[in-house]
């Protein structure tokens, strides 16, 4: 059933959809003539809904994908055939695997005896960030089984590029998007590259003052003499523990990238709606369901990333708190070399917070921008009542709840929460300060 908004008109504008007369010159009783309501359909249940392969949206995401897909973190197909049960138990393995690499790291810390700070403090790290790798690669497993990327492209192509919105320059931009993605793939695959050798490097390297600790505590509870197998699975294990770490951040800031677009381009039509003294010269109202419609893209966004940035925040968060003690506090027994992996690590953490928080944070700013525009219509004595509803309507929606990926569906990203993140972290750096 679709959703019906019924607005009072007195002429009949020209939209796209279902515009059907609920009541046509009917009489009061005290003899006036009421104004006719038309009702008109949000969703348009005529359009068909496109397979993915189909979307240009998905297509131009294609890369991430399919880097996902071999990793074991994507499935396109929902279908129980062959294939798709194949691909289901190869994540399945992945997930799996990397659970008992944090097992296996978690075991370390409880089963060894008289640890040096040092080593504690850095084996806390690799365990935290383990877990977050585990919790992003379960997550992107379970999604596989939910219709939520299938429900935010179909509704994206479907609603926000439909005919009407085409007519306002708001089509995709598929050379735009496509070079986007092309970019954040090639960063993602030089830091998973990275990060993977700087973690073999901390493992075999040669610290000559304490020859072999860094195998130990990367074999921990396991010895050193293991069998290779166990050695083999366990550096297998970082490549997809990277890629689990990185991955979903990609996929999360191109969609805000295209998005936050999506918003901007519409701010500029709200802009030309208005001439020079603020009168409307266009229907607002069509212009403030095309708004309506990205702010409902952005919650099913939300419904694919909430869990995601909720485990991105939650953990990095403390990581970088332990990193901080480590470089400040923890007198470490490695030298320089394992000095400049630590800072490369935090680097990398903080810039990992910085990404999901500032593209978060500029795609509710863009959402939100209308507001601006709004203020300079003009609302004379002479507005007729419809056109002063749209414009309340639309400045409540731009006042009322943030349009914005949450965490968990309770904190919503926006530039007040990325100046209490930094608060935080530079108040638990001048505690750490003040130890020394």
């Amino acid at each position: 059933m679709a959703l019906q908004e019924v607005f009072l008109h007195n002429t009949i504008t020209q939209k796209p959809g279902h515009i059907q007369t609920v009541s046509s010159n009917n009489t009061g009783a005290n003899g006036t003539t009421r104004n006719k309501a038309w009702v008109v359909d949000i969703e348009d249940d005529t359009k068909e809904k496109r397979e993915l392969c189909e979307i240009p949206f998905y297509r131009s995401l294609t890369p991430i994908f399919r880097l996902m897909a071999i990793l074991g973190l994507y499935r396109q197909s929902t279908s129980m055939s062959a294939t798709s049960i194949a691909k289901i138990i190869y994540g399945g393995v992945v997930v799996i695997l990397l659970w008992g690499n944090f097992v296996r790291s978690l075991a370390a810390i409880w089963l060894e005896t008289d640890i040096p700070t040092e080593i504690f403090v850095t084996c806390i790290i690799a365990s935290v960030w383990l877990l977050q790798c585990a919790c992003n690669a379960t997550i992107c497993f379970y999604m596989c089984f939910t219709d939520k990327y299938q429900t935010f492209f179909q509704h994206f192509e479907k609603h926000c590029q439909s005919e009407f919105s085409q007519r306002i320059n708001l089509q995709l931009n598929v050379h735009w998007l496509k070079k986007a993605t092309v970019i954040v793939t090639v960063i993602s695959l030089v830091f998973i590259t990275t990060n993977t050798v700087a973690s073999y490097v901390f493992t075999y390297g040669p610290f000559e003052s304490l020859p072999n600790l860094t195998l130990s505590m990367f074999m921990s509870p396991f010895d050193t003499s293991s069998h290779v197998v166990v050695q083999i699975l366990i550096n297998i294990s970082f490549l997809f523990d990277t890629a689990a770490w990185i991955f979903p951040i990609s996929l999360f800031t191109v969609i805000c990238l295209q998005l936050s677009r999506q918003f901007k381009e519409l701010n500029k039509t709200i802009a030309k709606a208005t001439e020079k003294d603020g009168t409307i010269t266009k229907c607002l109202e069509m212009i403030r369901r095309e708004h309506q419609h990205l702010c409902r893209s952005v919650g099913h966004a939300d419904h694919i990333f909430s869990v995601i940035v909720l485990v991105e925040l939650g953990l990095n968060l403390p990581l970088i708190c332990f990193l901080l003690y480590e470089i400040i506090v923890v007198s470490y027994p490695f030298g320089a070399f394992m000095l400049t992996l630590i800072v490369f690590w935090l680097l990398a953490i903080c810039t990992s917070v910085g990404i999901v928080s500032w593209f978060g944070a500029v795609l509710h700013e863009s959402a939100h921008a209308a507001v601006h525009n709004l203020h300079d219509i003009s609302i004379s004595p002479g507005t007729e009542n419809h056109r002063i509803l749209e414009v309340c309507m639309f400045m409540a929606k731009m006042n009322g709840t943030p349009i914005a990926i949450t965490i968990c569906n309770l904190i919503p990203l926006t530039k007040e929460f990325i100046l209490t993140v930094i608060g935080v972290l530079v108040t638990y750096f001048a505690l750490v300060a003040q130890t020394i």
